[in-house]
């Protein structure tokens, strides 16, 4: 229970269908700012989907698991992944304390389901 009695939400999930963040590292990916509008775009896409979902926010240390599924089997990087969610990340940090590694663990998986291009959102509160 939270201030004034309100209930906290300790688990929030949302999936954003037919949405990928875009692959920024390894390679040439245009001038900065293209890459800063695509950023923007990936913060605002995992908010408003949280926002939607009516998320709230997180007042304690949080896990956020990131479950990007692709349409296509192929090999990916771990390292490259992470990268990959840096949007993500920015996004729904209004909904926890902070982004950094003291309040927030951050676990990003992926999945192949031919056909299929998602990403999901699970943010739950730490004891």
């Amino acid at each position: 229970m939270g201030a004034g009695g309100v209930t906290v939400a300790t688990r929030q999930e949302v999936t954003i269908d037919g949405f990928l963040p875009v692959q920024v590292a390894n390679g040439a990916h245009g001038h900065w700012s293209k890459r800063y509008r695509m950023h923007r775009v990936e913060m605002a896409t995992a908010w408003g989907a949280a926002k939607h979902a009516g998320w709230q926010r997180i007042t304690s240390r949080a896990r956020l698991t990131i479950t990007l599924v692709f349409s296509v089997p192929r090999r990916r990087d771990t390292d490259n992944l992470y990268a990959r969610c840096k949007g993500l990340v920015d996004g729904i940090k209004p909904f926890c304390v902070d982004d950094s590694t003291e309040w927030l663990e951050l676990i990003v998986l992926a999945e192949v389901i031919p056909g299929v291009r998602r990403t999901h959102l699970l943010l739950e509160a730490l004891p």
